[in-house]
């Protein structure tokens, strides 16, 4: 060991911002060649990886999930769909690590024998937050070993002997090693802060490997054995992102939530709404493309970096930089970073070049090319629910074991209500109602696990977890940065009987029926349901033969809608794809439709495949009906029929024969005027005909109705059934338009029907024997 003058003089020499000789350091990004494929993405729906990992793991998870259950009780009915769990772990630092751990090791069939054991094996995934990143980050690291393992093995020993106290003779020889990488990075071009050395030191306490896992990275969790064989959920970290380009020093409660997970780092808030390969982090881009001639950026995501952002709280001081000392952890960091260069308040956040930078998605962000992320618990929101919310993870049933500091360092209920208040300003309707925490303390639902939302079927159900003290004051503090063995041992016994309840032998079949509750009814009977979608200028009711034929031919529900502006939807300004995706994607949530098929004519085409690429999970077929994927100008028609409307409104007439005598002056066909003619009403006032449609804004919107909202088929794929049918004797989808058409929907067939645009009406019965002898052999499939 080194001698007590030794290992001081090395510690004066970093505090005093001495030359540290540069060694070798697997902490450092590094240049490396841009992949062909697009580094960013729209946050559409789930990336390629995380859908194909989804249907891998959720088709293990629903096993695990159906074995767990026959042994709880025979009698649950698992031999259908069943649901799809998601496992969260708050912040709170070593406490809800230890608490977590517990939690986890009662709910693996592989490391206990309890009531839960088993439970693990059913969840698709998990997410973790500050204490929660840590432990989460531990599993994943070490390719989710058993939490005994990484007790005996790891924990017990770092706990004890913490990095993270400043005690020389126990860490200064990693401190020379962390400052040996933190200037590395400096050096690389990406200045340090006070989160690097943070993660590299908690690194040591949490990750097996060389020099504390140097190596190991986000993205490299996808080449551990357990994760590309789908045996453990997909982990998800989160932090929130600190406008300190508008001079904020700590995250309001509606600060952004970033995800970092293996296969991808960004955001689903509106005003990032974007993602780009974990693997690339910290190139330097513009609008998404790399600036150096095609060289990117690798090693960045140090998963020691990924776990300490989640954990990052130096931001509480605000403009309080904390000075090199070697009496506190804040001033031994400080000495780390000043090793690199000179402090300033840009050390108290974690840094990522901005990815999103001039990407106009990104409004938020676009003008700054850094990001400044902190703890995620600093927005209010101590349990990560936020990213299990998100309608393409296609959540139903979320444990969130709560270990917060509220009250006594337990937890009162406050974080998952703010995160509940949060949902509702964020637009995530998912989630169930939470009471206040006057509720949860003088109805002891902190005291035990609660269920909320079992009962409604268009929200998730949440199975609170909160710590209690059953076998050991697991109410520890925070602060707390060193564990005894005993101390160790103790709270993650404890965190079993958390996970059993105390032993309490009706719990189990009580958290099945919770868990079945959510098993997916809607279209359960001969497959999913069917939603349909008219044209411009049409409404629900042009669909209403053919959608009771299908629904008779199929045995599936079949909802017709009426789009925005049309029928008896609400008008707004707005009127193009986006908008109309939105608002499908808000009906399929409102109604709980499970994986619907979506069947669109001409704008509803359109609008289902924008639904489809937007969240490919949540869509089971689709079948655009003569329109394609392509920016075109809508047909002169629909001009002629906008100034025939305006016409007959401007004539006050009173009589529907009237209004067909003008509109017959534009159009010839019969059919294709009372298909117009559907959206006349009568003013109660003037008896005079009007047309219930918002005339003015259709007519502003017809120039961009013939765009659609995606251009680049690298970034957004539906892979699922689908059938383009078209009319012969119409140009919405022309033979130029297949290998696009092949590119954004690889699976897609061609049903030629001998009929001009108008196909449903014009040749019903062939129209309907093409829908359903396709849905009939996907389901049969």
């Amino acid at each position: 060991m080194l001698s007590f003058f030794v290992l001081y003089t090395l510690f004066l020499a970093i505090c005093n911002g001495a030359t540290v000789r540069q060694l070798p350091s697997g902490y450092a990004p590094r240049q490396a060649e841009c992949p062909s494929t697009s580094l960013l993405r729209p946050a559409t729906g789930l990336s390629a990886p995380e859908a194909s990992f989804f249907r891998s793991r959720k088709a293990r998870a629903d096993q695990g999930l159906r074995t767990w259950l026959q042994k709880t009780n025979p009698g649950f009915n698992n031999t259908g769909r069943v649901p799809t769990l998601a496992l969260t772990t708050s912040g709170g630092g070593y406490r809800s690590l230890l608490c977590g751990a517990g939690v986890i090791q009662g709910y693996d069939i592989r490391d206990s024998n309890v009531t839960t054991s088993g439970l693990y094996q059913a969840f698709t995934y998990q997410a973790g937050l500050s204490g929660g990143a840590w432990l989460l980050s531990s599993l994943a690291g070490n390719d989710y070993p058993k939490i005994s393992f990484l007790r005996d093995n790891l924990w017990i020993q770092a706990f004890r002997d913490s990095l993270l106290l400043p005690s020389f003779l126990t860490s200064a020889v990693a401190y020379a090693q962390v400052t040996n990488d933190v200037v590395a990075k400096d050096r690389a071009g990406f200045p340090p802060t006070l989160t690097d050395p943070w993660g590299r030191l908690l690194s040591y306490q949490l990750l097996l490997g060389f020099n504390g896992g140097v190596d190991k990275t986000l993205s490299g969790i996808t080449s551990g054995s357990n994760f590309s064989s789908f045996n453990s959920p997909y982990p998800i970290i989160t932090g929130v992102g600190v406008k300190t380009f508008q001079g904020e020093c700590l995250p309001g409660p509606n600060a952004t939530t970033y995800e970092l997970t293996p296969y991808e780092f960004g955001s689903w808030d509106k005003e990032v709404s974007a993602f780009i390969q974990s693997r690339f982090l910290g190139s330097n881009l513009s609008n998404g493309e790399p600036i150096e001639n095609g060289r990117c950026t690798v090693n960045f995501d140090n998963l020691g970096f990924a776990l300490g952002t989640s954990s990052s709280l130096f931001n509480t001081a605000c403009s309080n930089v904390p000075q090199p000392n070697a009496t506190t952890l804040n001033g031994n960091l400080a000495a780390i970073v000043s090793a690199a260069h000179q402090l300033s308040t840009r050390e108290l956040y974690a840094i990522y070049p901005n990815p999103f930078f001039h990407y106009n998605r990104s409004s938020l962000v676009a003008a700054q090319k850094e990001l400044s992320l902190v703890d995620g618990g600093l927005a209010r929101q101590n349990n990560p629910i936020f990213p299990l919310l998100q309608p393409s993870r296609e959540v139903d049933v979320i444990v969130v074991n709560d270990n917060s500091a509220d009250t006594n360092n337990f937890p009162n209920g406050s974080a998952i209500l703010n995160t509940y208040v949060q949902s509702l300003n964020a637009g995530l309707t998912k989630m169930p109602i939470i009471p206040s925490v006057e509720t949860f303390i003088s109805q002891g639902l902190n005291k035990r696990a609660t269920f909320f939302g079992c009962n409604d079927t268009s929200k998730i159900t949440i199975i609170y977890v909160p710590n209690v003290n059953y076998t050991f004051p697991s109410n520890q503090p925070t602060a707390k940065l060193q564990y005894q063995p005993d101390e160790t041992r103790g709270m993650i016994a404890n965190g079993i009987k958390i996970a059993t309840q105390n032993d309490d032998s009706e719990y189990p079949t009580c958290l099945g029926c919770a868990i079945m509750k959510k098993s997916p009814k809607v279209g359960s009977r001969d497959g999913p349901p069917i939603l349909f979608m008219h044209g411009l200028f049409g409404s629900k009711q042009n669909n209403r033969s053919i959608s009771k034929a299908l629904a008779r031919d199929l045995n599936r529900p079949v909802y017709a809608i009426d789009l925005r502006n049309h029928g008896e939807s609400p008008h707004d300004i707005r009127h193009d794809y986006t908008a109309m995706a939105e608002d499908v994607e808000g009906f399929i949530m409102e109604k709980s439709l499970e994986q619907p098929t979506l069947i669109g004519h001409s704008m509803g085409a359109k609008v289902a495949m924008t639904v489809a690429l937007r969240n490919p999970q949540t869509v089971s077929a689709l079948i655009p009906v003569d329109n394609s994927p392509i920016d075109a100008a809508l047909k002169s028609d629909f001009g002629k029929y906008v100034q025939a409307m305006r016409l007959i409104e401007d004539s006050k007439i009173s009589r529907q024969s009237d209004a067909d005598a003008i509109l017959q002056k534009y159009e010839e066909a019969l059919p294709i005027r009372q298909f117009l003619l559907t959206n006349l009403t009568r003013s109660p006032d003037t008896k005079a005909v009007k047309f219930r449609i918002p005339i003015k804004t259709l007519a502003n919107s017809l120039d961009h109705l013939g765009d659609f909202p995606f251009r680049d088929p690298d970034e957004a794929r539906y892979e699922g059934p689908t059938l383009f049918v078209r009319g012969t004797k119409s140009h919405y989808v022309a033979d130029e338009a297949l290998p696009l058409i092949g590119r954004f929907f690889p699976r897609f067939e061609l049903l030629e029907i001998e009929s001009g645009h108008w196909v449903i009406s014009e040749k019903p019965e062939e129209f309907r024997k093409g829908v359903v002898d396709f849905l009939q052999r996907q389901l049969s499939s």
